[in-house]
């Protein structure tokens, strides 16, 4: 462009160009909102500037999100909830990889009232002070390491998660166990660590969790070890971005586990015989395999081959 040109801005000031400048075009991008088996009353669609990149998705009441029977826990990429999942009511900053991005799909778990917890890392502390026996307490936000000194979530759930009169379930189906490298979340930033070790002993000895709902990520060594109030656990669908892993000692000293199933039994393997697929259709003998010192996956890793 000419130093003689004069260039009219959208906002309609004007500025007289004295020499040679380039100019770049900066994109607006229209993010849909998907109620996904609910309806939506209030904001349905957002405009997300590539010049700033903050994104902040709005909450149940915000979207005027209702399902009957269902309560609202955050928003995901995908709608059977395999993709990112993204808090609402939370500034966050938007990836380049979120670009390719149309629409986002709401997130509900069945069960509503009192008795439905759900969380972020905003409010963590202050929902869990309030857990009661048969609360169902969701967490729908990235786990930070737990080396991480500044938000120590492990202590957390230690504190308020190991009183055996107050059994809950808790559901981890949309949270982020791994955060690639200098990933920004309401955590906080990190680098990445090895996935045996970066969740490791996390919920050690939490004596209140009596059933797990969890989708598969790579589960860290001694991950629920030593809950022994744990009964019931359901292992979802693998997640985008994270293995389908779950390494040695996950379940070990789980002493009531009964029951451990797989939403899906094809392609299992351990690391010690990746040639062999193993059968992991049988919840009982999953968990019998999973919880003892001398079961037959408790020093193994098992592993999902990729579809």
């Amino acid at each position: 462009m000419s130093s003689s040109d004069t260039i009219k801005k959208a906002v309609a000031n004007e500025y007289t160009v004295t020499a040679d400048v380039t100019l770049y075009a900066r994109w607006t991008h229209t993010l849909a909102l998907d109620a996904n088996g609910g309806t939506a009353t209030g904001t349905t669609s957002l405009t997300v500037k590539q010049a700033d990149p903050i994104l902040t998705l709005p909450t149940a009441s915000d979207a005027g999100l209702t399902r009957s029977g269902y309560t609202f826990v955050c928003w995901n990429t995908e709608t059977d909830g395999s993709g990112q999942s993204y808090c609402a009511g939370e500034s966050k900053y938007v990836r380049a990889s979120f670009w390719g991005t149309k629409r986002l799909y709401a997130m509900w778990v069945q069960g509503t009232g009192d008795t439905m917890k759900v969380a972020t890392a905003k409010n963590i502390e202050s929902v869990l002070k309030n857990i009661n026996n048969g609360d169902t307490f969701v967490y729908a936000d990235a786990f930070p390491s737990a080396s991480n000194t500044s938000f120590n979530l492990p202590t957390l759930f230690k504190t308020y998660l190991s009183d055996e009169s107050k059994l809950i379930t808790l559901n981890l189906e949309y949270a982020s166990f791994w955060m690639p490298q200098n990933r920004v979340s309401s955590t906080g930033i990190e680098s990445n660590e090895s996935q045996a070790d970066r969740l490791k002993n996390y919920f050690n000895g939490c004596k209140s969790i009596r059933t797990l709902i969890i989708n598969i990520n790579s589960m860290s060594e001694y991950m629920f070890s030593n809950c022994t109030s744990l009964t019931n656990v359901s292992l979802g669908k693998e997640v985008a971005g994270n293995y389908g892993s779950i390494y040695k000692g996950v379940f070990l000293g789980c002493t009531a586990l009964t029951s451990v199933s797989f939403s899906d039994t094809t392609g299992w393997y351990t690391t010690s015989d990746a040639s062999t697929t193993i059968d992991v259709s049988n919840a009982s003998i999953n968990a019998t395999n999973l919880k003892s010192s001398d079961g037959s996956w408790a020093s193994e890793v098992l592993r999902k081959k990729s579809s």
